[in-house]
């Protein structure tokens, strides 16, 4: 079974303001009351065996930050919108309606200034209540390490194939109709160690996709091909899908053309897919 780190413990973080990782435009604008820890991601598939007497149901109901609130997991950061600069973001109009626990609306936040996906922002009713914020499209007052897409894609992958028990994906870039239709994407070992002895110019290439790789980087093995590639159709019919923003969809698929270019020709295909691989934390 593919398997990565424990997660980080979150009690020590202290947040106290948020900006934009690609242009630090300032997402905060005021200091928050609390901060506090998230538990893990899939926590409210476990309730009903931690809780008794329909109980469950109001502690599902009941995880969400308070006004003044910042809760810290380990992929995301759940902020009320009383602390969000909404002069600084702006909220997709398209709503989709997510399944994490309990039904909920959601809608897509952006920096107003770079256009970065930043998360997803929660509606009470036609009123924005709380945001959903990507770890990896901010940075924090906080002396956490950076969080980094790869890490967020590979605990993503993760995850899915945990609730689905599959190793293969489809990865559409959400509600777009641009030409890139999409990645298709085997996952092979999720517990690499690499090593890497590239020239100056490869590791600046990479650096801006997410940090140089060094030795002993912790990386998850991959098969991947384009999803427009319709030569693989038997193999990939009984796939998972896996959605996510546009521009993440495009900086997997950079970063995974990058690390192809780290391995000897001889070892860069296999099963007419390019084989790659995503580093993690």
């Amino acid at each position: 079974m593919l398997k990565l780190p424990a997660p980080k413990k979150t009690e020590e973080v202290n947040i106290e303001k948020i900006y934009c990782q690609r242009c630090a435009a300032k997402l905060s604008c005021k200091k928050f009351t609390r901060t506090l820890p998230l538990p893990s991601a899939a926590w409210h598939e476990v309730t009903d065996t931690l809780l008794c007497h329909g109980t469950h149901k109001t502690m599902m109901n009941g995880c969400y930050p308070r006004p003044g609130d910042c809760l810290v997991g380990e992929q995301e950061v759940w902020v009320a919108w009383d602390v969000v600069d909404s002069s600084h973001v702006y909220i997709d109009s398209t709503r989709d309606v997510e399944h994490a626990g309990t039904a909920r609306v959601t809608a897509s936040l952006n920096c107003h200034r770079c256009r970065n996906s930043l998360g997803r922002v929660v509606y009470n009713g036609d009123k924005v209540d709380w945001a959903i914020i990507w770890k990896h499209s901010i940075k924090t007052t906080s002396k956490e390490v950076p969080y980094h897409i790869e890490s967020y894609v590979a605990h993503e992958l993760l995850d899915a194939s945990t609730r689905h028990v599959s190793y293969r994906f489809i990865i559409l870039p959400r509600g777009t109709t641009t030409a890139f239709r999409g990645i298709r994407l085997w996952m092979m070992g999720g517990d690499l160690n690499i090593t890497s002895s590239l020239s100056n110019e490869i590791n600046q290439a990479l650096t801006q996709f997410g940090g140089s790789v060094c030795e002993n980087d912790k990386a998850m093995k991959v098969l991947y091909t384009k999803h427009s590639d319709l030569s693989l159709e038997g193999i990939w019919a009984d796939a998972d899908i896996l959605s996510l923003p546009l521009d993440l969809c495009l900086h997997l698929w950079l970063t995974l053309q990058l690390s192809s270019i780290t391995l000897p020709p001889s070892k860069r295909y296999a099963q007419k897919c390019r084989v790659g691989y995503i580093r993690y934390s």
